[in-house]
């Protein structure tokens, strides 16, 4: 029996949570294979526009998988690229084309004439259900997260439920014999990703905060009333994770980042994952926080499992523009307490800071030199604009 042929794309970052985790859970359905094309790949906030070798690569790739179902993960800036890969997508194959990750989340409205379906929001499920009835040649357009583009009008499918149990998700897939990188007119098989030292890991789902420069304020509302929002991942799962990239032959990875919006803070979590990790796994590991979730307690169970990095915001020097427009909890003085906390343990901190933000002013930006010199030296940045 011919099995059902999903294509998921990821566009501009290799190293993307979404596909790879999607491209494992169709690929256990029965009578599905599963294929991913990684298409381009940047290292900036600046990309350059495939080339015209590299469209047609991607031509002959999709031809020759010739999919039933292809889902596209994309951020904003990629829409127009995404609207010309479904156009020869259409042209060349009979395949249906689903739409997910950021963009199509924020603004259905302006993603869903450029497709057949978007997916708002969490996209395992639904493209499980949306896999299924093609597979079994069913009526799909009442999967809930999805809308479907039906031609003469749009059926706009309610939010399911989130997620509870992260732990029955697959973990992030490397090194497919089935996955496609097309980058600098160049196709290849070989997962690049397989070659940096760094494991990206990712516990958990949802921010408690709602820090208006954020995504996930959106999230907030849009997934009320459907399910806990942050949710966790258990240690094991986690753990288990690690060792089936540390178990692979010719395995490169030393250090796992872990690109949580915020990690474990709840005590019961900490209290088993900080001895688990440091005995099972071992390996130097970085993490995010904002600041209010970092407690002495947390950051003593971090110490004890090996952290040597933590990340987190500080946004802008002005508390007033903290609390008031970024609507984001903290105060420079305990910025300053907390770093002087962390580094008393020696861990290096990289701080957050968004520049050139219409509300800040010359006193404000004096506020903020005047708290990053009293900042524990060496002090890095991520700097946004």
């Amino acid at each position: 029996m011919k099995k059902t042929q999903v294509v998921i794309v990821g566009l501009y970052t290799y190293i993307n949570v979404a596909p790879r985790i999607l491209h494992p859970l169709v690929d256990r359905m029965d009578g599905v294979k599963a294929h991913t094309i990684f298409y381009k790949n940047y290292t900036a906030n600046v990309f350059d526009l495939p080339s015209v070798k590299e469209e047609e690569i991607f031509v002959d790739t999709i031809k020759q998988l010739n999919p039933d179902v292809v889902g596209i993960s994309l951020n904003s800036p990629y829409v127009l690229i995404a609207k010309r890969l479904t156009e020869l997508i259409k042209k060349y194959t009979s395949a249906i084309v689903v739409w997910g990750g950021v963009g199509p989340t924020i603004s259905p409205e302006d993603h869903i004439k450029l497709t057949d379906i978007i997916c708002i929001g969490e996209g395992e499920r639904a493209l499980e259900e949306l896999v299924t009835a093609v597979r079994d040649g069913k009526d799909y357009k009442n999967i809930k997260n999805l809308w479907v583009n039906d031609g003469s009008k749009v059926i706009k499918n309610t939010q399911g439920p989130l997620i509870q149990d992260l732990d029955y998700l697959p973990f992030a897939e490397y090194g497919n014999e089935d996955m496609y990188f097309i980058e600098r007119n160049e196709l290849s098989k070989v997962d690049p990703e397989l070659d940096h030292s760094i494991l990206y890991i990712q516990s958990t789902r949802g921010c408690p905060y709602s820090c208006s420069f954020c995504v996930e304020t959106m999230y907030h509302g849009i997934y009320k009333g459907l399910g806990k929002f942050v949710r966790r991942r258990s240690v094991g799962n986690i753990i288990k994770e690690i060792h089936s990239h540390l178990n692979r032959p010719g395995n490169r990875k030393n250090w796992v980042y872990f690109i949580d919006e915020v990690f474990g803070s709840a005590p019961e979590f900490m209290d088993e994952f900080a001895p688990r990790y440091k005995k099972e796994v071992g390996l130097p590991f970085d993490v995010l926080y904002h600041p209010k979730s970092l407690k002495v307690r947390t950051i003593g169970k971090l110490v004890e499992a090996g952290v040597k990095e933590i990340n987190f915001g500080i946004q802008t020097g002005s508390d007033k523009i903290r609390n008031d427009v970024f609507t984001r909890p903290g105060t420079n003085t305990e910025i300053i307490e907390l770093t002087k906390e962390i580094s008393k343990n020696n861990i290096n901190i990289r701080y957050d800071i968004i520049l050139d933000n219409d509300f800040e002013t010359k006193e404000t930006l004096k506020e903020c030199i005047n708290l990053i010199l009293q900042l524990p030296k060496p002090v890095t940045f991520n700097t946004f604009s």
